[in-house]
């Protein structure tokens, strides 16, 4: 028996109507974000940037990746023309990045995310709030992005958050968070040896 859609294929009216709707449904959102951009409103933006995505792909829910890109996109525009609601923007979408994770890596990705948009801006203030919560999330990814689960992921959270541990310390007085800066980046170079000592051992024995 042939499917349910040969039998009953959408007609072109139906599927006019539907591009149409979501057309206007985008350009909405594009609106909103336009809006809630001249209005500073991070929060209100992300929202709007989601949702675009989401009509984008036609579903209720946008995908991980698809915002996980813009969320990149942002950063990395944030940090090249050193504009500040770029990077709240980012920081945001990886907070509602969180809600759309469906496994642990996901969820590691977003706090890494979260952590360098706020990284970033708590590079330029001049209070520390910013770079606690970048450490805050960069130690909440490494819950799962262990040396032994994934060296790589590990290595460069690690020095994310050694250089913010490094920043909070040349604003604070007393060396606790200098030291732990030192400590952070001392793991990093040792797991480092290690491993070239693996693959040098590997060499020489293959």
């Amino acid at each position: 028996r042939p499917p349910r859609s040969t039998l009953f294929p959408y007609p072109p009216l139906f599927r006019s109507c539907r591009a149409r709707e979501q057309a206007i449904g985008l350009r909405f959102a594009q609106e909103n974000v336009r809006t809630k951009r001249l209005l500073r409103d991070a929060e209100g933006v992300a929202h709007w940037v989601a949702r675009a995505v989401a009509i984008e792909q036609g579903v209720d829910q946008p995908g991980f990746s698809a915002i996980g890109n813009e969320v990149n996109k942002l950063i990395d525009a944030g940090d090249e023309r050193g504009v500040n609601l770029d990077l709240e923007i980012a920081g945001e979408l990886s907070s509602l990045l969180l809600k759309y994770a469906s496994e642990p890596n996901e969820r590691a990705m977003a706090h890494f995310w979260r952590g360098n948009a706020l990284a970033k801006l708590g590079g330029r203030d001049s209070e520390t709030a910013r770079l606690e919560e970048a450490m805050t999330a960069y130690r909440l990814a490494l819950e799962y992005w262990t040396l032994q689960r994934e060296p790589l992921r590990w290595a460069s959270t690690q020095n994310n958050l050694g250089v913010a541990l490094q920043k909070l310390g040349e604003r604070q007085i007393g060396t606790e968070r200098l030291e732990e800066a030192v400590r952070v980046f001392r793991q990093v170079m040792e797991s480092d040896r290690k491993s070239t000592r693996l693959n040098s051992s590997h060499v020489l024995i293959s």
